[in-house]
């Protein structure tokens, strides 16, 4: 029973549709308007690993930092890092888009205030255009960032990211 059990196993892990999933990894420029109650402006990176577990749907993380200067704070930070689903449509031969629910966490420093950490999510999208064999580009994505610091949520965030991605 070992041994079929091994030989299984073996099989599985050698299978070319185990080698047939693509990984992605895109990164690129973001920035972020935050509205109520900071009312500003930021600018950052971001970076998201995917896996194409089908034709059409991916598994994404998002990793971003965004950086400005609060009124009355000085200067702080928002790093998100955030994790979902992906829905990839192509668009013709060298175009996709991609349609993309995100959750996971955040973390703000502001000035001389404490550190918080607090729940966020992303509904968005992104389209890619493919430049090179294993490189698209990525001139717009574009998030509804939601996130709940101090015990309210701050719903009006729209983050815009540009930047490349690399599939193998």
């Amino acid at each position: 029973m070992r041994k079929l059990v091994f030989v299984l196993l073996v099989l599985v892990a050698f299978s070319p549709a185990l080698f047939a999933q693509k990984v992605g990894i895109e990164a690129g420029y973001s920035f972020l308007h935050a509205g109520s109650p900071f009312n500003l402006n930021a600018n950052g990176f971001e970076v998201q690993p995917m896996f194409m577990v089908t034709k059409h749907f991916a598994v994404l993380a998002d990793f971003s930092g965004q950086y400005a200067t609060f009124p009355m704070a000085g200067p702080g930070h928002l790093y998100t890092y955030l994790f979902g689903p992906s829905y990839v449509l192509p668009v013709g031969k060298f175009a996709r888009m991609n349609v993309h629910y995100l959750f996971g966490g955040a973390t703000l420093g502001e000035g001389p205030f404490p550190t918080e950490n607090a729940f966020a999510m992303a509904p968005g999208g992104a389209l890619d255009f493919k430049v090179a064999k294993h490189v698209w580009i990525r001139p717009a994505e574009v998030d509804y960032v939601i996130t709940h610091f101090g015990g309210a949520y701050q719903d009006k965030n729209v983050r815009y990211g540009a930047g490349l991605l690399f599939m193998f």
